[in-house]
């Protein structure tokens, strides 16, 4: 036998004297419930919980350790470079490192998006033609864990403010 918590929800009688009996069940147990009574005709038991077995019950669910979260896949070096690419503060330190390159490049539009600058910026300096060339253990990534290195250095410097 499986049991099922649920409360009560209504209960009344039916024309041909029949009682219609109506359960509200817990989300994490609907899954458990629809395989157990997806289909009419599904033979059922019914049993009274007293209040203090219901207490029990929830104090029981509440002591249980929370469920892990979810494990989350490492990102990787080239999805950092991009996630730095976005930030304010990072235009700003490219701009202050090298203002030339940052505002005056030849293929240079003043309608890119500093992100989009700061993109051709790291490329440039990385030496490779997308940020997706950045990876571990490649010449582009020494050069861009100096480049990270030097940002770091400038956010805590001050220059930034």
């Amino acid at each position: 036998m499986t049991a099922i918590l649920s409360s009560s929800v209504s209960c009344r009688t039916l024309v041909d004297g029949s009682l219609r009996l109506q359960v509200d069940i817990e989300p994490k147990d609907a899954q458990a419930a629809f395989a157990l009574f997806g289909k009419p005709g599904a033979p059922v038991a019914l049993a009274l919980i007293s209040n203090s077995a219901a207490v029990e019950h929830d104090r029981k669910a509440q002591a249980q350790p929370p469920a892990e979260p979810l494990e989350r896949k490492p990102l990787s070096l080239a999805s950092k470079v991009a996630l730095t690419c976005r930030q304010p503060s990072f235009h700003a330190f490219l701009k202050d490192r090298d203002e030339d390159r940052w505002l005056h490049r030849p293929d240079d539009r003043p309608e890119l998006l500093p992100e989009i600058r700061a993109r051709f910026f790291v490329c440039i300096e990385c030496g490779v033609q997308s940020r997706s060339d950045i990876t571990e253990g490649s010449r582009a990534a020494r050069v861009w864990a100096d480049l990270e290195a030097s940002y770091h250095h400038w956010q805590r410097t001050g220059a930034a403010a």
